[in-house]
């Protein structure tokens, strides 16, 4: 039988559908001078579902972070050169988003009172339970989740459904458009049910039209009004002289619709021999 990984329907019962869309990894930087400190820190955090990144100085830390998306910086205080907290200025300056949790063997309010006015969202002693900075790093990767899911989803209700043909604005109606634009730029198949008459072929070109293969062919094929007996070689293609009548070699419906959109409009008239086939 044909095989489909989502379901559309026309009707007022839609389905729900996850966006399956890679998910980025959250990256956390250690900077530390220490290469003890380093080399414990990459140990504990080995089995974590975090991307790390090491930098031993204020420099290194800088120049990581233009070139990777940090999400959160363990940044150690004391540090020759540029200490901790010009580190933090600098970073926060230009990369406000970024969230950093200062570390420093030798805890003192003044420094953990400055680095809280740049920006710091946390002050740790190095000495403190391992415990502590696991949950606070946790916590800051589950505020970073919310804030990624709700910019997606603005993202989502920013874009305009552009396809005039789908008339309407009743909650319905909307969550079938938000749907659909969802699933377009997924590269699986859908399968769309609804009564005769409810745009089963609109909302394909809907899909169509907000997919990456909307330059390429839409192919719509109406599987009930193929003859069973010329059905197989209408959408498989067949060579020249593979039967009576046959002077040429076809392609088929379904090749021909390649790097386009293929819809079969009615597939259940197919039969199980057939469907077997795709």
């Amino acid at each position: 039988m044909l095989k489909t990984k989502k379901i559309i329907t026309t009707d007022n019962s839609l389905h729900s559908y996850q966006n399956m869309d890679p998910q980025e990894k959250f990256t956390l930087m250690i900077v530390d001078d220490e290469e003890g400190i380093r080399r414990a820190m990459e140990r504990y955090f080995a089995r974590s579902p975090y991307r790390l990144l090491f930098a031993e100085d204020g420099a290194g830390a800088l120049d990581l972070i233009s070139q990777n998306p940090v999400a959160l910086m363990l940044l150690d205080l004391k540090m020759p050169k540029m200490d901790g907290l010009a580190v933090l200025e600098k970073a926060l300056k230009k990369w406000p988003e970024l969230k950093v949790i200062m570390l420093t063997g030798h805890g003192g309010v003044q420094e953990a009172v400055s680095a809280i006015k740049l920006g710091a969202l946390d002050f740790i002693e190095k000495s403190a339970s391992p415990d502590v900075l696991r949950q606070k790093i946790s916590q800051v990767h589950q505020m970073w989740q919310l804030e990624r899911e709700n910019r997606q989803l603005r993202d989502r209700l920013n874009t305009p459904f552009q396809f005039e043909a789908l008339i309407g604005a009743s909650p319905p109606m909307l969550k079938l458009k938000d749907m659909i634009t969802r699933i377009s730029p997924t590269d699986t198949s859908v399968l769309i049910q609804g009564e005769s008459g409810t745009g089963k072929e609109l909302i394909a070109r809907a899909i169509h039209h907000h997919s990456t293969r909307k330059t390429g062919v839409f192919m719509p094929v109406d599987c009930a009004a193929l003859k069973e007996t010329v059905m197989e070689s209408e959408l498989f293609g067949h060579t020249k002289g593979a039967f009576t009548g046959a002077d040429q070699a076809t392609l088929g419906l379904i090749r021909s619709a390649d790097k386009g959109t293929l819809f079969l409009d009615e597939v259940g008239e197919l039969s199980v021999v057939i469907q077997a086939k795709q």
